[in-house]
């Protein structure tokens, strides 16, 4: 008998079979239908995408994108080191500044480390890149920096905060693929569904 194929919608790719604690599922997000992948432990979303794609990101990842990623990184917080306490009259905002260079090269090895392993182990690598992307900058979602980028609008008024403001709520995400879309939970999730194996 001849299967009816599922409908496609335009720049998905095809679905493949997932490892155990990962799903494909249907996802509706404000009205707009489709296929994510979910992290049944965590009900976290990620972008839908073949497992040979991540893999060979992960490996872009950790040989170019990541190291010329983190030495940018790492400059623009020398350079916050003294711009923020000046500006901003706080001499606990050096302190701060201090404590980020020091974790730079921590949170450097360690995703470099979970780029490497994402070349074995696509999904986790993927999710474990993103949670180390988003301690770097604070905890801050994707979402959160998006919606912040969108509502300043301003390219000088971003690069002020991200050189001077002391707690800036934008960030430069490196891997925007990594970062999950959210939860199952999420309010902006009307509606999942688990997509038959």
């Amino acid at each position: 008998m001849c299967e009816i194929p599922e409908p496609r919608t335009p720049g998905m790719y095809p679905i493949e079979p997932l490892p155990p604690g990962w799903e494909n599922v249907w996802v509706t997000i404000r009205n707009t239908r489709r296929v994510e992948m979910l992290e049944v432990a965590s009900s976290t979303l990620y972008p839908q995408e073949p497992l040979n794609l991540i893999a060979l990101k992960c490996l872009g990842l950790f040989l170019v994108v990541t190291p010329l990623y983190y030495l940018s990184y790492f400059t623009v917080h020398l350079i916050r080191l003294s711009l923020v306490p000046l500006v901003n009259g706080s001499a606990t905002a050096f302190f701060r500044e201090f404590w980020k260079i020091v974790q730079i090269p921590f949170l450097w090895i360690g995703q470099q480390f979970a780029a490497l392993y994402g070349v074995w182990d696509p999904l986790r690598g993927r999710a474990l890149f993103g949670k180390l992307e988003s301690l770097l900058h604070d905890g801050k979602t994707r979402r959160e920096a998006e919606q912040h980028q969108k509502a300043v609008k301003s390219g000088a008024d971003l690069l002020w905060e991200a050189c001077c403001v002391e707690e800036p709520k934008t960030a430069l995400f490196l891997g925007f693929c990594m970062q999950p879309y959210g939860r199952t939970d999420d309010p902006a999730v009307t509606r999942w569904e688990l997509i038959p194996a």
